[in-house]
């Protein structure tokens, strides 16, 4: 069964050689305190994407003994936590769930954390980690461009542009076209090749676009998302 603090058991240990019994040894184990248990992580979700710096934030553990208890955690951008990018060893509990307001100083990228639990006498091991991605800034997007400006009709209209993300990476990139009859269409454009966007994952995301009416056709603009 469970144990706690200064709970005290005598063993006896007696040794029989076939013959007789020896001579009683009696020793006393007393239980000087019993560890909280091990923290359930609660937000962020594993995996959030976030464009700012998270609260995090933990169930609070048991301690059968009813000790205080206290909390650290560590965030790291490797999941070894061997060089961590921020560490609070104070953290005093609080009711229903304890929360890590304080954190600063983390640069756009990919961060995991774990919580440990104290009662000032032993310390649990690490809860499992988590990680999140922080990415504040959007995908760039460059030399939009088509491959011509008069054709006939029923050809086909090549637009790629160069977009990229340096977080997250790119989700959708999009081009919006607006056709003879002044009529608008977001188009997706792709990184997939081998047609006008050159060779499949080369940052150069294309659409082709078929001239179904005779008349001045546009490309506005290209504008593109991360995950976020």
């Amino acid at each position: 069964g469970n144990t706690i603090k200064n709970d005290n058991f005598t063993a006896i240990v007696a040794v029989y050689d076939g013959k007789g019994w020896g001579t009683n040894k009696t020793g006393t184990v007393i239980i000087r305190n019993t560890f909280p248990t091990i923290s359930n992580l609660n937000l962020p979700q594993n995996g959030t994407n976030m464009t700012f710096i998270p609260a995090l934030n933990w169930s609070n553990v048991t301690d059968l003994d009813n000790d205080p208890r206290n909390y650290s955690i560590i965030v790291d951008n490797t999941e070894a936590f061997t060089s961590p990018e921020w560490t609070n060893l104070t953290i005093k509990e609080t009711a229903n769930v304890t929360t890590e307001v304080s954190i600063t100083g983390l640069a756009n990228g990919k961060y995991y954390w774990r919580v440990n639990a104290t009662d000032g006498y032993e310390g649990t091991a690490y809860s499992s980690y988590r990680y999140f991605t922080i990415d504040t800034t959007a995908p760039t997007v460059t030399s939009t461009a088509i491959n011509t400006t008069a054709t006939n009709l029923g050809n086909f209209l090549c637009i790629n542009a160069t977009v990229t993300d340096a977080t997250l990476g790119v989700n959708v990139v999009w081009a919006q076209v607006v056709n003879a009859s002044n009529q608008v269409a977001n188009v997706t454009m792709t990184d997939t090749g081998p047609y006008c966007s050159g060779i499949a994952g080369d940052n150069i995301y294309a659409a082709e676009v078929q001239l179904t009416a005779t008349g001045n056709w546009t490309v506005n603009t290209t504008w593109a998302n991360d995950s976020l």
